[in-house]
């Protein structure tokens, strides 16, 4: 069976949606500090590069509050807090769309020298199932088809 240039397009098309999917990143976020009242803070970046969720998680110690502060910035300027009062914590946000965000962590200390604050955290992408992806193209598959027979 000879495949038409039109679906080997389709094909190679559906084979890079679904490598995108697969991509994941990671960054990491993490400080330290031995003097109370001492302001802790880091900032990282992540690029994603499909539609993904992100699943942050971590923990911290000797926070005023308690209280980590996390904020996302997405490169239209949209900004989203996040605030984790319990240690250690884990969320799943709602589905981001693709491009290049900023996040911070923050934190004041009430730690001293021999018991120091400190927050370690991961945020990592979790891309949109391929089952999406295979799902909506079924859909689109049938929509041409649906087309295509009405048409003739």
């Amino acid at each position: 069976m000879r495949l038409s240039r039109r679906w080997t397009s389709v094909f190679a098309g559906l084979a890079l949606l679904f490598s995108a999917a697969t991509e994941g990143a990671v960054v990491q976020l993490e400080a330290t500090t031995a003097t109370p009242g001492g302001a802790m803070v880091d900032l990282a970046f992540l690029t994603l590069n499909a539609p993904s969720r992100l699943h942050i998680q971590g923990s911290f110690q000797n926070i005023v509050g308690p209280e980590l502060n996390v904020t996302q910035k997405a490169q239209n300027g949209d900004f989203t807090s996040y605030a984790f009062t319990a240690s250690p914590f884990d969320l799943i946000t709602d589905v981001l769309a693709a491009g290049n965000y900023t996040f911070g962590a923050f934190a004041y200390s009430v730690g001293n020298a021999s018991d120091p604050a400190w927050y370690d955290l991961t945020i990592s992408s979790v891309p949109v199932p391929a089952a999406v992806w295979l799902f909506g193209s079924a859909i689109l598959g049938f929509a041409v088809f649906t087309a295509a027979r009405r048409s003739h």
